[in-house]
C-alpha cells in the first residue's frame, strides 16, 4: 500500500493509518475545497461531507487493486 493510500483511507474512514496527521488533514481540505478547522473534524457533517467526497478515489482504488476482466463483466 503506497502512503497516498494510506492518506486517503484515513481521510476517508477517520481513522489514522498514515504517519502525518497534517497529510490528511491537508487532504481532507482538498477534498472538500476548503480550509477545515481541526474541531470540524469532530462533525459528522463534515465527516460525511468529505466521505463522499473520496468515494470516487475509494471506488478507484478498490477497481485497481482488483481489475475485472472484460470477460467476466460479459458473463454477468
Amino acid at each position: 500500500m503506497t502512503k497516498d493510500e494510506l492518506i486517503l483511507i484515513s481521510a476517508y474512514t477517520g481513522f489514522l493509518l498514515a504517519p502525518d496527521f497534517g497529510e490528511v488533514h491537508e487532504a481532507c481540505e482538498k477534498a472538500l475545497g476548503r480550509p477545515i478547522f481541526t474541531h470540524e473534524l469532530a462533525s459528522n457533517e463534515v465527516n460525511e461531507a468529505i466521505r463522499e467526497a473520496l468515494l470516487p478515489k475509494i471506488k478507484q482504488m478498490v477497481d485497481e487493486a482488483f481489475p475485472v476482466a472484460e470477460e467476466d463483466e460479459e458473463a454477468d
